[in-house]
């Protein structure tokens, strides 16, 4: 069985949560428990983001995660947003498609699709004015890394 270079510690974390959306103990993650369970874990996503991610993650079944899939989306999803500085920087320049120093709102857009994060334009555009501290429209590398980190 694969881990997925899961830690301990994040394989741990990993169970418990899958425990914790599985709602009715039958060892797999439907639509609407994975919808009220990320919720009361404070990821809001829309019934159309959840099945977005059963697509891109449910090999088993379209409409539920088995754990090995969970662990992917773990990974992927959960895990993935503990980055180093080091990381962060280089996940920035590679977004950073102009090579201009900064994020504009299609980068953005652009950075949250390659992260598996499906955001309309007005929560894209709501989440840059968040963290644009300067509201030049676009995100430096500094303005990025503070998001990442606050």
């Amino acid at each position: 069985m694969e881990d997925y270079d899961l830690t301990e510690d994040e394989l741990f974390d990993c169970r418990e949560t899958f425990e914790f959306l599985d709602r009715n103990n039958n060892n797999k993650i439907e639509l609407s428990e994975l919808c009220s369970g990320l919720g009361f874990l404070g990821l809001h996503l829309t019934n159309k983001e959840i099945q977005t991610i059963l697509e891109n993650f449910a090999k088993e079944s379209k409409e539920s995660l088995n754990f090995e899939e969970y662990k992917m989306f773990y990974k992927q999803c959960i895990v993935a947003h503990d980055m180093t500085r080091d990381e962060a920087e280089r996940f920035f320049r590679d977004s950073d498609l102009t090579k201009d120093g900064y994020l504009d709102v299609s980068e953005l857009r652009c950075m949250l699709i390659d992260k598996g994060e499906i955001l309309d334009d007005g929560e894209i555009s709501s989440l840059l004015r968040d963290y644009d501290t300067n509201r030049d429209s676009r995100l430096s590398l500094e303005e990025f890394l503070d998001s990442v980190y606050s």
